[in-house]
C-alpha cells in the first residue's frame, strides 16, 4: 500500500514538472562590406545550425534565407536576422552597416581663376571628417564638415570642362559641371595727354575663351574696330583733346559666358585753369560732380564754380591752392 502511495506522489510530481525546452539555435552573422560608398551592395550572412532564417536589413526591407544581398542608400543601418531552429526556438544577431553618401551643390556660373564657394552634405553625418575638393583628378581645396555632415567649401574655377565633386573615405559626390565667365582684362596705357603716347588693350583669360571684339568711339563717331583671339593693341590717337569710348565683347566659345567692358579716357590739356573749355574741362566737372563738390553744372567750361570746386579739392587734401589743374 505504502509503494502504491509512494508511485501516486512520483506521478503527480511528473505531471507537475515544467517541460524541458531545446536550446535555443546559434547563430552568428557577417556584412561584406561593411562599409563603403553609397549605394552599398551588401552580402549579409547568418551560420549556425538554425533550420530557418529571417532577415530585418533596418532600412524598412526584410528578406529570407541564410545569405542575403542588399543595395543600402546613404545612412547608418543595422541590419538583424532572426534564426529559428527545428524545434520552434529562436535566436538573434545583428550587425552594423554604413553606407557613405556625399552631396555637392554650386553656382551655375563661375569666373575664370577665381573661388568658387561649393556646399554639401555628407550621409551618415560626421563631424569634423576631412573632405577633398577636387576638379578633374586634382585636389583644389579641403574643408571639415560640421556637426550635422554639412560644409562650404571655396574652389577655383577652371575650363568649362571639367567637373568638381567632393571625396571622402572611397565616396565621390554627383559631378558638378559650371558655365564659365572668362577673365576679361582691359586697360589704358598712357596718361591721355596730348601728344603723348596712348593705347587700348584687351586680353581674354584663358585665350581659348572665344572671340574679342573691340570698337572705339571718339566723341560720337565709331573710329576704330578691331576682332581677334587672346589679346587685342589698338593705338590710339592724342593729336586734339577729345574723349573716347571703348567697348569690348567677348563671343563665347562653348562652355563660357558672354563678357562685356565699357571704359572711357579723355585726351586732355596738360594745364586747366579759369577760361579753359572743352573736353578736358568737362571731363574736371564730371569728376569733380562725381565726388560731390559744389558744381553750377557740368558743362566743359573751367568757370568761377569750377574754380572754387579746385580750391576745395586742394584744401581738404592738403595741396597748394592754386584753383588749377
Amino acid at each position: 500500500m505504502r509503494s502504491v502511495r509512494r508511485a501516486a506522489i512520483f506521478v503527480a510530481a511528473m505531471a507537475l514538472a515544467p517541460a524541458a525546452h531545446a536550446a535555443p539555435p546559434a547563430v552568428s552573422i557577417h556584412a561584406s562590406p561593411a562599409s563603403g560608398p553609397a549605394p552599398l551592395e551588401v552580402t549579409l550572412t547568418a551560420t549556425g545550425d538554425a533550420a530557418t532564417y529571417h532577415w530585418d536589413l533596418g532600412d524598412g526591407s526584410t528578406a529570407d534565407g541564410a545569405s542575403v544581398r542588399h543595395a543600402y542608400p546613404a545612412g547608418s543601418f543595422t541590419a538583424s536576422v532572426t534564426a529559428t531552429g527545428s524545434a520552434g526556438e529562436t535566436a538573434q544577431a545583428s550587425v552594423s552597416v554604413t553606407s557613405i553618401g556625399l552631396t555637392l551643390v554650386a553656382p551655375r556660373v563661375g569666373r575664370y581663376h577665381q573661388k568658387l564657394r561649393f556646399h554639401g552634405r555628407l550621409v551618415p553625418a560626421r563631424k569634423g571628417a576631412r573632405l577633398g575638393l577636387y576638379r578633374g583628378e586634382r585636389r583644389i581645396a579641403s574643408v571639415r564638415t560640421g556637426k550635422d555632415g554639412s560644409f562650404i567649401v571655396r574652389g577655383r574655377v577652371g575650363a568649362p570642362d571639367q567637373r568638381y565633386t567632393v571625396r571622402y573615405a572611397g565616396a565621390a559626390s554627383n559631378a558638378v559641371a559650371l558655365a564659365v565667365r572668362p577673365g576679361l582684362d582691359t586697360a589704358f596705357r598712357g596718361s591721355g595727354q596730348i601728344g603723348r603716347p596712348l593705347s587700348f588693350i584687351a586680353r581674354s583669360r584663358p585665350a581659348t575663351a572665344g572671340t574679342l571684339t573691340v570698337r572705339i568711339w571718339r566723341g560720337k563717331r565709331l573710329v576704330k574696330t578691331r576682332v581677334g583671339q587672346g589679346r587685342l593693341s589698338v593705338a590710339l590717337g592724342t593729336r586734339a583733346a577729345g574723349a573716347y569710348r571703348v567697348t569690348v565683347s567677348l563671343r563665347p566659345a562653348a562652355g563660357f559666358v558672354l563678357a562685356r567692358r565699357a571704359l572711357e579716357r579723355i585726351v586732355f590739356r596738360p594745364y586747366l585753369s579759369t577760361g579753359s573749355a572743352g573736353p578736358s574741362v568737362y571731363e574736371l566737372d564730371r569728376r569733380l560732380d562725381e565726388l560731390h563738390f559744389a558744381l553750377g553744372r557740368v558743362d566743359g567750361y573751367f568757370g568761377q564754380d569750377d574754380y572754387d570746386a579746385v580750391i576745395a579739392f586742394q584744401k581738404l587734401h592738403g595741396l597748394q591752392r592754386t584753383g588749377a589743374v
